[in-house]
């Protein structure tokens, strides 16, 4: 995972766009309506449920090193899952009076990272 830093696969299908950091390293991105929401890295679901950020599954990467996707309208994935690297986690939240948008975050245990660096942006 570390090898990967900087060229971490985009967690959105289709057009998106860096909305603003989250003060904590997390990032917010619009995406185009139903976007679907992919594994930046292969690794094992290990939470898939209600949390502050919504609809939220965390994706165990090894070595201490996690995923977060927040906002989600829909999940399709379940605590145990194996996903490969860019298989699908589940869509945005499309509700029609919001905008399309996913929390993105990256975690080495319980410290916080600079998602959009490990990005590449």
């Amino acid at each position: 995972f570390v090898a990967m830093r900087g060229r971490l696969s985009f967690p959105l299908t289709g057009r998106s766009e860096v909305l603003t950091g989250c003060g904590d390293a997390g990032l917010w991105l619009k995406a185009s309506r139903d976007a679907v929401v992919r594994a930046v890295h292969a690794g094992r679901v290990v939470f898939a449920g209600q949390a502050a950020t919504g609809t939220t599954v965390v994706v165990d990467h090894g070595e201490g090193y996690y995923s977060v996707y927040g906002n989600l309208g829909r999940v399709e994935t379940k605590k145990g899952d194996a996903l490969a690297e860019r298989a699908s986690v589940g869509w945005v939240l499309s509700d029609g009076a919001r905008r399309s948008e996913l929390y993105f975050e990256l975690r080495y245990g319980n410290r916080v990272l600079d998602a959009a660096s490990w990005l590449g942006l």
